[in-house]
């Protein structure tokens, strides 16, 4: 199935971007994850093409053609029922991108792609969809231009939203990997450095 299950996301089949990789990772070692599935790049692909080896020089091109599929391709009735259903049992969701540029050793990608939170499940193809759009915009485009990177796959996470107060937190310092700190960043308030405690501390 291109649903997938947040759980089965770190397969290596799956397809379905680092971000949506790393939870899977945090489900497996017992942390507390709202539950949720993925439409890996599978799923975007046989809906608006497969961009994962697009040339960094046809990225303006090939970005205009591929947003407007995103927005008006027809859905595999199947695939739409599958993702209407299962949001359904979620309740309010958070819509979110796990690109192949993303929360990768060479780079976080905060706030370059699209989410979408508390949204109602009957509109979570719109959220989809925007989510794909958001993955066009010329940010992507000179983001991967700066890393020297492909657009790499196109994943989308549908999770239970949980209201609260935003926090994003690097577990590797941008721009020094290999230091023992944290970066932890509430509500755009100002950064705090900290620290990483060793796993059972």
């Amino acid at each position: 199935s291109i649903v997938i299950a947040l759980a089965d996301a770190a397969r290596p089949d799956a397809r379905a971007g680092a971000k949506a990789a790393n939870l899977a990772r945090l489900i497996a070692a017992g942390l507390p994850v709202p539950e949720g599935f993925v439409l890996g790049h599978d799923a975007f692909a046989a809906i608006v093409g497969d961009l994962d080896q697009i040339a960094l020089d046809d990225l303006g091109h090939r970005f205009a053609a591929a947003e407007a599929q995103a927005l008006t391709a027809a859905l595999p009735p199947e695939l739409e029922a599958a993702v209407r259903d299962r949001a359904a049992g979620l309740g309010r969701l958070a819509v979110r991108s796990s690109m192949g540029l993303e929360d990768g050793a060479g780079g976080a990608g905060a706030g370059v792609f699209v989410s979408a939170i508390d949204v109602a499940p009957a509109a979570v193809w719109d959220a989809i969809r925007a989510v794909w759009v958001g993955a066009f915009s010329p940010l992507v485009a000179a983001y991967a231009r700066h890393r020297g990177a492909g657009m790499g796959g196109v994943g989308v996470i549908v999770q239970r939203y949980a209201a609260g107060r935003r926090v994003t937190v690097y577990t590797r310092a941008p721009g020094a990997p290999d230091e023992d700190r944290v970066w932890i960043e509430r509500g755009g308030a100002a950064r705090v450095v900290a620290a990483r405690a060793p796993i059972g501390s």
